[in-house]
């Protein structure tokens, strides 16, 4: 196995959603280019948040990894 080969199984891409559209379109791209069993997308939550952000931020990135639309609760 070549190091190239190796280093793109381990490597993880991370991409900071903050549950704007620029951070989802962020999300899109960089799971068409590396796939997305290398992207963490994370969020940190401030507590504050309208309650129709966490409903985006599911949605989105449901629709971004191929999943299934989750029910709203």
């Amino acid at each position: 196995m070549k190091f190239t080969e190796v280093y793109e199984a381990i490597t993880k891409h991370i991409v900071f959603n903050s549950g704007g559209i620029g951070s989802w379109s962020a999300l899109c791209r960089v799971i068409k280019r590396h796939g997305s069993e290398s992207v963490v997308n994370l969020f940190t939550d401030t507590l504050i948040e309208d309650r129709d952000l966490y409903r985006f931020i599911i949605e989105t990135t449901a629709a971004a990894l191929g999943l299934d639309r989750p029910h709203s609760a």
